[in-house]
């Protein structure tokens, strides 16, 4: 039996170098070193499809830090988010870290960082107890016993069944792209579930994890279908039943969430006690990222993520909070317009002079505080299939966007309406574009919208240019939810069939090579269309109170499950 999957199956995100540059120990403005070889970060086709291979479990890292004191029990922790669930049901919730995020709900899966200095994660068991590949086509999962959820019923495989089933047919899920691969699941036996896969699947792993949340999906956080069969479905939109150490005891929309401990928890703790170590977390809305950390500075919050760059340098000098990089979680800034509007959606020409009229370079240097690099790939990160510096990219050139803005028919300036998401840095950054469209002869309208409603907003189509903050992404397949046409993160509108053939080309096979020339070729699709773009990316961050221990990270998301604190 194994507690990994197929060999080289494991998805690793490999640590991206020019991030570490520009987020450690040395001074902001060093070069960027080479980026590192995509081939390492996709698993390579299997040897033996008909064999199951045994993975060696990943050996702990050596200790770098004094021991940790003697854990103590009790206590209430504050967490501060800026955004707030509309469901807290995982299979109708879509790009909502929040519910990822929350302490009450556990996946198969876990995506484990493995190596903090390269950044590599793994697959790893969670509620599961052993998965298997036993050919590239059938996933074997065996499920934990003794697990219960919330309401007393326990963890096993026609629950389980039921709930992946439920997420992936159900005509309201919002999740069910994250498992299209699946076209069928069996009960082998009461904790044993045989996945049968359409064919390879690249992705299959980390999209049953916590980790699918930073790509638009939470629909494999398992709620208990007791519950869901006794309450209904409104009841899980409200206060979900999962497994984990902690339960939802009260949501205030738009306030706050209250976690109360759970006493009948399946996993124990590093005293030997079952967990969780705390009695009760509160999870706070503060929606402006400066109030949140003014908070985390006066005590009232414990924990807050991804704050600005501009905070960066002071929080690290401060003797009472301790700051975590996250480099191989980018924040990523984007821009994209309307394909349905005049006169960006329907020239290309005009769209080709806005992109060679930004200075992403500079715009990184400005808004990113030394923490920041510039994004003329999409989203992607170099540790990605894909990634290739001899790919075709816009390049600063003033000289050029006055010559193509003539060449469009729009003489020597043009108009059009830019939007951004407010509070936050989005209205920063939107008046650098604006700024650097000037020069070019492109005159940008600015329009704040609130972060409440930007999303229905832009998805409707009330935008011309229209500015996006994307999470991290595991793995480039990720981006099918901004870059497809029904992807749940598509806020741009942005629609090409040859798109969505070639991202579904590129999750559908194992092999590295294969995966690293197919993404490329979607690279080259996006660069060709000009219609949404990268601007700089910024590393994930955590800042938190000295009295925080034991907070743990899985790709971009805070894991509270086994935190304490030390007061």
């Amino acid at each position: 039996m194994r507690n990994n999957a197929y060999p080289a199956i494991t998805l690793s995100i490999v640590l991206v170098l020019v991030l570490l540059a520009a987020c450690g120990p040395a001074a902001p403005t060093a070069a960027p070193t080479k980026a590192p070889a995509p081939a390492a970060t996709v698993p390579s086709a299997p040897a033996a499809p008909t064999a199951a291979a045994k993975a060696e479990p990943a050996k702990p890292a050596p200790p770098t830090a004094a021991p940790l004191p003697k854990i103590k029990r009790g206590g209430i922790l504050v967490r501060a988010d800026i955004g707030d669930a509309t469901s807290w049901d995982p299979a109708f919730s879509v790009n909502s870290p929040e519910v990822g995020k929350s302490p009450a709900l556990e996946a198969l899966l876990k995506w484990e960082l493995v190596d903090e200095k390269s950044g590599k994660h793994e697959a790893q068991p969670d509620l599961a107890e052993s998965f298997e590949m036993t050919d590239p086509k059938t996933l074997v999962i065996k499920l934990r016993k003794g697990v219960k959820f919330h309401d007393g019923s326990e963890l096993n495989a026609e629950g389980t069944k039921w709930h992946l089933d439920r997420t992936r047919t159900n005509p309201k899920s919002l999740g069910k792209g994250f498992l299209e691969s699946i076209t069928s699941i069996d009960v082998v036996d009461p904790y044993t579930l045989r996945l049968n896969l359409k064919g390879p699947s690249a992705t299959i792993f980390v999209n049953l994890t916590k980790s699918a949340a930073g790509t638009g999906s939470t629909g494999t956080l398992l709620i208990s279908k007791a519950a869901f069969d006794k309450l209904g479905e409104e009841a899980m939109v409200n206060k979900p039943i999962g497994t984990g150490p902690f339960m939802m005891d009260e949501w205030r929309r738009d306030d706050r969430t209250i976690y109360k401990k759970f006493d009948q928890y399946w996993k124990k703790g590093e005293d030997g006690q079952p967990l969780p170590y705390l009695d009760r977390i509160d999870v706070r809305v503060v929606r402006d990222r400066a109030v949140a950390l003014i908070e985390v500075k006066s005590g009232t919050v414990h924990v807050f993520e991804n704050m600005d760059e501009k905070d960066i340098a002071g929080v690290k000098s401060n003797p009472d909070l301790t700051f975590i990089s996250l480099p191989w979680a980018a924040q990523r800034w984007a821009l994209g317009f309307n394909p349905e509007k005049s006169p960006f959606g329907t020239n290309l020409k005009l769209r080709q002079a806005a992109q060679y009229a930004i200075d992403r370079e500079s715009m990184a240097k400005t808004l990113g505080f030394g923490f920041a690099i510039a994004d003329y790939y999409n989203l992607w990160i170099p540790a990605y299939p894909g990634w290739d510096e001899s790919n075709p990219k816009y390049d600063f050139n003033l000289d050029k966007a006055k010559t193509l803005l003539k060449e469009a028919g729009a003489g020597d300036t043009v108009n059009v309406g830019l939007s951004f998401e407010t509070p936050g840095a989005g209205q920063r950054y939107a008046e650098l574009v604006q700024a650097m469209w000037t020069k070019a002869g492109i005159n940008a309208t600015l329009t704040g919208i609130d972060r409440a409603a930007v999303k229905q907003a832009v998805k409707a189509g009330q935008f011309e240019a229209h500015t996006f903050s994307m999470s991290a992404s595991p793995d480039p397949d990720g981006w099918s939810r901004m870059y497809t046409c029904d992807g749940s993160a598509n806020w741009s509108n942005y629609c090409n069939p040859e798109m969505d053939k070639c991202m579904a080309e590129g999750r559908s096979t194992y092999d590295v090579k294969q995966r690293h020339e197919t993404y490329k070729r979607c690279l080259k699709i996006l660069y060709d269309d000009a219609k949404v773009f990268g601007l700089y990316m910024t590393p994930g961050n955590v800042v938190m109170r000295k009295e925080v221990k034991n907070l743990k990270t899985s790709q971009h998301l805070v894991d509270l499950r086994e935190i304490w604190l030390d007061k």
